[in-house]
């Protein structure tokens, strides 16, 4: 049974975690008598709220069937990476140099929706931080870190990690807001498109203390992007059910989880939340395409683009090889977008501000527009 420190006298944090089976678990080295500072381990909440982070569309690894029973990849041998974003240059260049060389029919074998799947083995930041907020590679597999892009979302998840279970800081008798939330509370909330009234006001230090009262393990949730939303939407309704039942069966308190979106995990989370929204306390979208994406036709009709003017001459190069990973001309982008329903689902809808797509002619003999 845990008890309350004696905060009169000194102490020091030790980094700590939860094993895959739900048991806090600390590392501490032994240190003379004569040092009297006293080792803090803090104790997560008995609340647990699970976040969910869902990668936008291509953000998910992707790898050919495993199992048997289901189709298989053409190209492709089981368990063989089919999309894999590339981290850091020496990987970019490496990717855009195998795909340049595939054919476009080879492209639309291996990017198959019906025959791949979620490929949990990708990239994941390690380490334990300071203070303890994250884990080895074993639970940050466990919970999902792998299925998405590392160089994309690898900040997200620890960040989250970190600033959501350290809401106040302990030194000796004292007890402080953490920086982070300092930093957050003192934000500009007119910055962010929210009046000074209601939501928009700086949190209080009641707020804040109920919010402290939960744990928020940070997991990662990849889905295969080339499937309709519906389809990835059942899956990610399976993933809640199992969180929440794993905190459940660890005699925690756990009846909903949030949720974090980017791009295209919007459109995922949303079809999900119509189907369970007793099991979502709340979703935060980033950039959610809820009205369609004129990108997605873009590169399914012209191909991918190689530069952007707002791009530096560097940027300008990771954008080229990104083309070439994804598809030069439209003869490399076609054979795969027009054929996945997670892509044409991104198309502009009939609630898209008019006119995103028009097409004129010239009546040679009046010189006027048709």
């Amino acid at each position: 049974m845990a008890t309350s420190p004696n905060r009169s006298e000194p102490t020091r944090p030790v980094p700590s975690y939860e094993d895959h089976e739900g048991n806090l678990r600390a590392v501490s080295q032994l240190s003379p008598k004569a040092n009297n500072t006293r080792g803090a381990v803090g104790i997560p909440p008995t609340k647990v709220m699970p976040v969910i982070v869902i990668a936008g569309i291509m953000g998910s690894n992707l790898r050919a069937n495993t199992n048997p029973a289901d189709k298989k990849n053409k190209e492709l041998n089981p368990g063989e990476e089919a999309w894999r974003p590339p981290n850091g240059v020496g990987e970019g260049l490496g990717e855009a140099k195998k795909w340049k060389a595939r054919s476009p029919t080879v492209r639309q074998k291996i990017l198959d929706g019906d025959t791949l799947e979620v490929d949990p083995n990708g990239a994941i930041p390690l380490g334990v931080s300071t203070d303890g907020s994250v884990w080895d590679e074993n639970i940050a597999r466990q919970r999902g870190w792998g299925e998405i892009h590392l160089s994309s979302y690898g900040l997200l998840l620890v960040t989250l990690q970190k600033s959501l279970n350290r809401t106040y800081r302990f030194v000796g008798s004292n007890t402080f807001l953490d920086g982070d939330w300092v930093r957050v509370n003192g934000y500009d909330r007119a910055k962010w498109g929210v009046s000074s009234e209601g939501t928009g006001a700086p949190l209080t230090d009641e707020e804040l203390k109920k919010f402290s009262q939960f744990h928020y393990p940070v997991y990662g949730f990849g889905y295969n992007w080339l499937k309709s939303n519906e389809v990835s939407a059942k899956s990610l309704q399976s993933r809640i059910e199992t969180i929440i039942a794993y905190w459940k069966s660890k005699k925690r308190e756990c009846d909903a989880v949030l949720l974090v979106t980017h791009s295209m995990g919007g459109l995922v989370a949303r079809a999900c939340a119509q189907k369970i929204p007793q099991l979502i306390a709340g979703v935060v979208h980033g950039v959610m395409p809820a009205l369609g994406a004129p990108v997605c036709f873009r590169r399914l009709a012209c191909g991918t683009e190689t530069s952007s003017p707002s791009n530096s001459m560097l940027a300008n190069i990771g954008t080229e090889k990104f083309a070439e990973i994804a598809g030069l001309t439209i003869a490399e982008t076609m054979p795969v977008l027009a054929t996945a329903a997670g892509p044409l689902e991104l198309l502009p809808n009939h609630l898209y501000p008019k006119p995103w797509l028009f097409a004129q002619s010239v009546d040679d003999q009046k010189n006027r527009l048709l």
